[in-house]
C-alpha cells in the first residue's frame, strides 16, 4: 500500500463541471436556508409557520436532494478528491497528514502568507466537515418534516449554528485565497479570465 503523505498529493485538483455545479447549488441552497431562518416564524403549538417557514421547508427538501446527489457523485467520480480524503477520520495515516497540513497552514496564516495548498488534506477534511454538517442539518430537518420527530428539529436548530460558523469560515478562507491570487472563486464559479 502506498504511504500517504502530503507530498504525494497534487496541489491543484481539477474539479469537474458536475462537481462545481453541485457545489454551486449546495452553496446557494444553504445560503438561502440560513437567510430564511433569520426571517421565518416556525410553528408553535397550534400556530402554523409563516410563508418564510414554508419556503424554508421547500428549499430544505431541495438541499436534501442536492446532498443526496453529492453523496452519489462522490462515490462515482474519478480523478477528483475521493470520499476517503473528505472523511479521513478512520485512518491514522490520513489524520496524521491532516494534522501536518493543518500545522503548515497555521504557520503560514500566522505570517499572513497563505500556502498554495487549497486541495491538501486539511482543506479536504474541512470540506468533508461541511458536507457532514449540511447532511445532518438536512436529515434532521427532513425527519421533522416527514416524520414529525420533534427531537430531530432540536438537532436541526443546534446544527444550524455550526453551519453558520462553517459558512462564515469557508467564505473567509475563499476570499483570502482569492486575494492571494489563487483565482479560487473564478474556478469555482466558472469565471474566465
Amino acid at each position: 500500500m502506498k504511504e500517504f503523505s502530503i507530498t504525494n498529493l497534487s496541489s491543484k485538483t481539477q474539479r469537474s463541471v458536475t462537481t462545481r455545479l453541485i457545489h454551486l447549488f449546495l452553496a446557494l441552497l444553504i445560503v438561502i436556508q440560513l437567510a430564511l431562518s433569520l426571517v421565518m416564524t416556525a410553528p408553535s403549538g397550534a400556530q402554523a409557520g409563516d410563508q418564510w417557514f414554508e419556503l424554508h421547508e421547500k428549499f430544505g427538501l431541495a438541499a436534501l436532494a442536492a446532498l443526496l446527489i453529492f453523496w452519489v457523485w462522490s462515490l462515482l467520480r474519478n480523478k477528483e478528491v475521493k470520499a476517503v480524503e473528505l472523511f479521513p477520520y478512520f485512518s491514522a495515516a490520513r489524520m496524521a497528514a491532516v494534522y501536518a497540513d493543518f500545522k503548515d497552514v497555521t504557520k503560514h496564516a500566522l505570517q499572513l502568507n497563505m500556502p498554495d495548498k487549497s486541495e491538501q488534506p486539511f482543506a479536504n477534511a474541512v470540506h468533508g466537515l461541511g458536507i457532514i454538517i449540511a447532511s445532518v442539518m438536512a436529515a434532521s430537518g427532513a425527519s421533522g418534516y416527514f416524520l414529525k420527530i420533534g427531537f430531530m428539529l432540536g438537532v436541526h436548530e443546534v446544527v444550524s449554528k455550526l453551519m453558520w460558523a462553517y459558512l462564515i469560515g469557508h467564505v473567509f478562507a475563499a476570499i483570502l485565497h482569492q486575494l492571494r491570487g489563487d483565482a479560487i472563486l473564478s474556478r469555482m464559479f466558472f469565471i474566465k479570465k
